[in-house]
């Protein structure tokens, strides 16, 4: 999440770019996104005309690319750098509420799986505390029970703080936990496509540039490799 973020950040620093340098150069008009993404593979399909093999291939990547990112604007109407902003601003909100319910999530299996524990702890000691009761615990069973005894003296009196003490079923907690852990992994799904749509968007950003600033760009990501 927090690698995503940091991506979406630089989107939206390289859109303020966009935007400027759209304003500045009168050439260009409010509809020059994709025709900056089709003159861009266009540029590259000449670069490959030098090639001395591989031209073909090369070709068709760039087509498969270029088709991609302009099926990717038409599907979420965007046709102007402004439109592009509102929807990264749109992922960037997605990106939060994904991020927060994800940190719930993860805190609330913590909060399970810790009462789970100490209700652990205090069913092993009962059977100990039955034994001292009935002046069966000797001193060679004495070490051995020590621990089990701590612990279920520590999750009583926190048990019985949370007002949990008797009111837990075991099968529930686990039906509990493994369904907190489903919907975690439903998360998943979506961050993975949630970065899928940012990967696009990075190279819609990338692709819009003048090719000055597209080097300047990919030497920045080179450097921070």
């Amino acid at each position: 999440i927090l690698l995503l973020k940091e991506k979406v950040k630089d989107i939206m620093d390289v859109i303020s770019e966009l935007s400027e340098e759209m304003h500045r150069n009168e050439k260009y008009t409010k509809s020059d996104l994709s025709q900056c993404i089709q003159k861009y593979f266009a540029d590259r399909n000449e670069t490959a005309e030098s090639y001395s093999y591989g031209k073909n291939k090369a070709r068709k990547t760039n087509l498969k690319k270029m088709a991609e990112l302009l099926v990717y604007l038409e599907e979420h109407h965007i046709s102007t750098i402004e439109e592009l902003n509102e929807h990264v601003k749109g992922k960037k909100a997605e990106l939060g509420i994904l991020g927060q319910i994800n940190r719930r999530k993860k805190a609330d299996i913590a909060g399970i799986k810790e009462n789970l524990r100490y209700l652990n702890w205090y069913e092993e000691g009962i059977p100990v505390i039955g034994e001292i009761e009935k002046r069966k615990f000797n001193k060679a069973k004495e070490r051995i029970k020590a621990e089990t005894l701590r612990r279920y003296h520590i999750a009583k009196r926190i048990l019985t703080e949370r007002g949990l003490l008797g009111k837990m079923d075991k099968n529930v907690l686990q039906q509990e936990i493994c369904k907190l852990e489903n919907e975690t992994k439903e998360n998943y799904v979506q961050y993975k496509a949630l970065l899928k749509d940012i990967k696009q968007l990075q190279d819609i950003c990338m692709f819009s540039r003048n090719p000055k600033e597209q080097k300047k760009q990919k030497a920045k990501e080179e450097n921070s490799l």
